[in-house]
């Protein structure tokens, strides 16, 4: 019988995406939607990986399966960091989509010269079973692309994410 692994998500690209990733692992991947869950947990966590351990440890008990979960952001070095763990509420109600956010940034950026404009795309894994510990090995991957074992139910943290094809290449990017 094949393990069902809960990916956090009802967006089918991540779901593909994680497919992707974790593909010759023995798990069976499933979405929120697969599973019917509907409801969304409030990322109230200052960091990452807070809201990271918050979304999995959250699904993890309403679904009863292992369940892995993301928190993201781009964080802007010459905003301190900004828009970070908030980018996708980043504006507040006055930003109604991606667009507006962007072009927010992009504002909040206009004096700023090309080569101060440094960011990186964070992003931070969570994985957690029903009973809120696990025992299975869980790991990250690195720039040097190789597994590294870390310990277990604890939150994951590189700058690379499933979505990025180019981690090497986005490192360090430059805000237009």
């Amino acid at each position: 019988m094949v393990t069902k692994l809960l990916i956090a998500t009802g967006n089918l690209g991540k779901l593909r995406e994680y497919a992707t990733l974790l593909a010759g692992l023995p798990y069976q991947l499933v979405s929120l939607n697969d599973v019917g869950i509907t409801q969304e947990v409030n990322e109230t966590g200052e960091t990452f990986e807070e809201n990271a351990w918050l979304k999995a440890s959250e699904y993890s008990s309403i679904s009863g399966l292992l369940t892995l979960a993301d928190d993201s952001g781009l964080e802007v070095d010459s905003l301190n960091g900004d828009p970070g763990v908030r980018s996708a509420r980043y504006g507040g109600e006055a930003c109604r989509n991606d667009e507006d956010r962007v072009a927010l940034l992009l504002k909040n950026m206009e004096d700023i010269p090309w080569e101060k404009r440094g960011a990186q795309f964070q992003c931070v894994i969570a994985i957690a079973d029903p009973s809120g510990t696990s025992s299975l090995p869980s790991y990250s991957f690195t720039d040097d692309q190789k597994p590294h074992r870390i310990s277990p139910g604890k939150a994951i943290q590189d700058r690379t994410h499933p979505s990025i094809r180019s981690p090497h290449a986005l490192r360090r990017q430059k805000v237009l």
